[in-house]
């Protein structure tokens, strides 16, 4: 659910009321223009929050404080905060699997073109069949990218 998709509950209409109120402290307003911000909320919420944001951090007779407090949060409403992807179980294992098949691909051109591959060993993969194969580091699928544009 995104943030235009949520619907208008009691807590968000106790916020917006809080946050409109010209007579409360502009601290607690912006408190709950947090609480508005920080969750999922309807669209018509999140532009009242942004609206209010905007009128504090561009009032230079607001406290610096305040203003700062307001810029924090309209930045957090902007730009999401980058985080790594979650990386499950079946991802690493997959990944490492990838890994796995680019590593004999690569070990098996490298002795067809030695002129071996036809006498090649029968372990010759031994290694990179082996449970304690421990992959390179990052992304199998990345490094396949880079490949096929050096080709």
């Amino acid at each position: 659910m995104g943030a235009g998709e949520g619907s208008m509950t009691r807590a968000i209409a106790a916020l917006l009321e809080i946050m409109s109120d010209a007579d409360a402290p502009l601290r607690c307003r912006i408190e709950a223009t947090e609480g508005l911000l920080a969750y999922e909320a309807p669209q018509e919420a999140v532009d009242q929050a942004k609206i209010f944001l905007i009128s504090v951090f561009e009032d230079s007779e607001q406290r610096v404080e305040d203003r700062l407090d307001a810029l924090r949060l309209m930045r957090k409403a902007e730009a999401r905060k980058i985080t790594a992807p979650t990386v499950t179980a079946d991802d690493a294992r997959a990944n490492r699997e990838l890994w796995r098949e680019i590593e004999m691909g690569l070990r098996r051109a490298a002795m067809f073109k030695a002129g071996v591959w036809e006498n090649a060993p029968k372990n010759w993969a031994a290694d990179l069949l082996s449970e304690d194969y421990v992959p390179p580091p990052g992304s199998a699928t990345d490094a396949l990218r880079s490949m096929a544009r050096k080709t």
